[in-house]
């Protein structure tokens, strides 16, 4: 009968591993308890028996869907982050997840475990660039503490300097202190190493102490020997250390090395990714 044969589809349903067989079944069931008589109390529940099969369907077909697409998201972002951890949990939470649903889905799984396999590949290679960057990151951040000395001595010799470049001066006295702070600033700059990434504003900075000490020494000499001509080579070689002094403090500021692990790479997120990531 048709009671019967529906009853049939109903036990093959559940017996059924694949869950696109399971839907098909019940849809054909839904459609065939709709045509026996709505009164009967065997068909009311027959047809509640259909509903709850297919209402389950639908659930554990949504729960499949939500965790694909929350895998493929969060994978990215564990790759991104570097979070071989945060995959290792996720591959857990996948046949977790299968096994509670009764394992309807194998070719759809089995996908995903190795998608997450290689984003796991993936991971450990951006947890190597980071890694990376955030010993560059404390090496810059030295750096920077190490020639905030050579920096404040630069700026301090700036109006002399200046004088240095318009040719108006300054006196013999400030001329004789620059001397000696210029090399005072090139025996400490001279053993500073610079780290990768900063190796243009250390040649800049080395630069610019180079020039200011030449524009000391040769304005002493055109005061000495009072010849214009080199008073003027004081002057370009003034005009030059302050040049390459600014060049340096931009090439130095360019590195964003006090708030950022890598470039594009949002630091403070990471722990509440990873969070995201093994739940």
């Amino acid at each position: 009968t048709a009671r019967e044969t529906i009853v049939l589809a109903l036990n093959a349903a559940v017996q059924s591993d694949s869950l696109d067989i399971r839907r098909s079944l019940l849809r054909r069931a839904r459609t065939a308890v709709g045509a026996l008589p709505k009164d009967d109390p065997r068909t009311v529940a027959l047809r509640a028996a259909v509903e709850r099969q297919w209402a389950e369907a639908l659930r554990i077909e949504g729960v499949y869907q939500r965790l694909d697409r929350d895998v493929r998201r969060l994978a990215v972002t564990a790759v991104d982050r570097g979070d071989v951890r945060g995959l290792t949990a996720l591959s857990e939470r996948i046949t977790r997840t299968d096994r509670l649903l009764g394992r309807q889905r194998p070719d759809e799984i089995a996908a995903l475990l190795e998608l997450v396999r290689e984003a796991r590949d993936r991971a450990a290679e951006q947890r190597l660039v980071l890694d990376h960057w955030e010993s560059l990151r404390s090496e810059l951040i030295r750096y920077q503490k190490d020639v905030e000395g050579v920096v404040k001595a630069l700026d301090s010799l700036a109006a002399t300097l200046a004088a240095i470049e318009e040719m108006s001066g300054p006196p013999l006295t400030s001329l004789v202190m620059g001397e000696r702070q210029t090399g005072a600033m090139a025996a400490a700059f001279g053993g500073l190493a610079a780290p990768e990434g900063a190796s243009a504003a250390h040649l800049l900075f080395g630069l610019a102490i180079e020039q200011a000490d030449f524009a000391m020494r040769t304005r002493h000499r055109a005061v000495d020997t009072r010849q214009l001509a080199v008073a003027r080579e004081a002057s370009a070689a003034a005009a030059d250390a302050r040049a390459r002094l600014a060049q340096a403090k931009d090439a130095l500021a360019a590195f964003d090395i006090r708030e950022t692990v890598a470039p594009d790479r949002p630091y403070r997120r990471r722990r509440r990714a990873c969070r995201s990531v093994a739940g």
